[in-house]
């Protein structure tokens, strides 16, 4: 089944004041609350972010390409944000939003790569963004929160389950202990698709209306057997609350 209409992004305890929906008072307190005030550790790792441009080949036999987000996406990104659904909109910056406006898209695309992380999923024209899957830590590498927006003519062929395995894979490679999301509790898609990953799910500390979901890393080694599709075999079928306004 193809979840997450739209999921939320991260808690970024110092990052994240000001950016999108990642970036929440309750998500950057409850970073705090966890050690953000602890010295960063792995310092000296530096994402290669060629090694997580790939394509992908989801349960659905769907394939599509992802890739880390650059600095010439921003018109794409924005594009890709007016096909969204207003629910899904909701769903993703857990608050209501029309335009996703400039400085929002900013903070999607300026991104460091390591702490933060914005990947893009691409149709088979190269073009086409139908998919993104944001991802940001607490300055100790310990928690990331991801957040997932898919186009609605996209749903259903596996997108989803597939981008979040690619930015759990990510986080693990971080050495991030926990993997997080922020969830409505209207976003029945997206906490029923985290279950099915292994997520468990509470209500949030706080806020009745909101699903802390949440999961140890690592992941088993196979969630479902999910290698690009350059290494398999011929015969596969063709997977914060504050909202910055400007």
């Amino acid at each position: 089944m193809e979840a997450f209409a739209t999921a939320h992004v991260f808690a970024c305890s110092e990052i994240g004041t000001s950016t999108d929906r990642v970036f929440s008072h309750n998500r950057a307190n409850s970073v705090q609350r966890r050690g953000a005030s602890l010295p960063p550790r792995n310092e000296r790792v530096v994402m290669n972010t060629a090694k997580w441009s790939r394509d992908l080949l989801s349960r659905a036999g769907f394939r599509f390409h992802v890739r880390p987000v650059g600095p010439g996406d921003e018109a794409a990104l924005g594009e890709f944000f007016t096909h969204v659904t207003p629910d899904d909109l909701r769903f993703r910056f857990l608050s209501s939003v029309n335009v996703v406006s400039h400085g929002q898209l900013s903070a999607m695309i300026n991104v460091d790569h390591r702490q933060k992380e914005n990947f893009l999923a691409f149709d088979s024209d190269g073009t086409t963004i139908i998919a993104t899957a944001m991802v940001a830590c607490d300055p100790a590498l310990t928690v990331g929160e991801v957040a997932i927006s898919i186009r609605p003519d996209f749903k259903g062929r596996g997108v989803s389950w597939e981008l979040l395995e690619h930015v759990a894979r990510f986080a693990e490679e971080l050495g991030v202990a926990t993997l997080q999301s922020i969830e409505s509790n209207d976003n029945h898609s997206a906490i029923e698709l985290e279950r099915e990953m292994g997520f468990t799910a509470r209500s949030y500390p706080g806020d009745a209306t909101l699903t802390l979901v949440e999961r140890k890393l690592p992941l088993p080694a196979t969630v479902w057997p999910r290698t690009p599709i350059s290494r398999r075999t011929a015969g596969v079928p063709s997977v914060l609350k504050e909202t910055l306004h400007d």
